[in-house]
């Protein structure tokens, strides 16, 4: 647990529902979709995925599981080909991402719809 204050990168999986104005198909229910947040904390990171998913449109039903995972900034590059190798160009890169985690970016992965 970091205690300076200073941010980590969290991926955060989220479900979500469809709702008016967030751009998912109509006849999706929802998403499942990874958050990937800047936070000084476990805690702060779930919060402020919620924040991220209900400011873009969708209406946060819950966590996926027990796995909110810090994922080490250096390792970054190597985790995004790892987990999701046809979206690498959608991704900060591994240069860009210690700026961006400074600042308390907070970012969606792809979303995986389901119809109930």
């Amino acid at each position: 647990m970091n205690m300076n204050n200073e941010n980590n990168l969290y991926e955060v999986p989220l479900r979500v529902l469809n709702s008016e104005g967030c751009g998912l198909p109509k006849e999706l229910a929802g998403a499942v979709v990874a958050c990937y947040v800047s936070a000084p904390d476990f805690m702060a990171a779930v919060k402020r995925a919620k924040l991220t998913v209900e400011s873009l449109g969708y209406k946060f039903d819950d966590l996926v599981g027990n796995s909110v995972k810090e994922i080490p900034i250096e390792e970054w590059s190597s985790y995004i080909a790892a987990a999701w190798p046809e979206d690498v160009d959608s991704f900060p890169t591994q240069e860009e991402l210690p700026d961006l985690i400074e600042k308390g970016i907070s970012f969606l992965g792809p979303l995986v719809g389901f119809l109930e």
